[in-house]
């Protein structure tokens, strides 16, 4: 369960990324790309729930 632990992790450090880059595309007056938008959602997403499920598993075996 510790590589679902560091997947989720690495996959919701990449959403930040992502939202990071649609917040300075927005300020910078551009208008972000709404498959971009999707994208971060669903990697944000995904890792969140890999990090939540390897939690859980972790504390049931302990």
């Amino acid at each position: 369960m510790k590589t679902l632990h560091i997947i989720g992790l690495v996959l919701t450090l990449i959403g930040g990324v992502f939202i990071l880059i649609i917040g300075l595309t927005y300020l910078a007056g551009r208008c972000p790309l709404y498959s971009f938008a999707g994208l971060t959602g669903l990697t944000l997403g995904i890792g969140l729930f890999l990090f939540v499920l390897s939690q859980l598993f972790q504390q049931k075996t302990a």
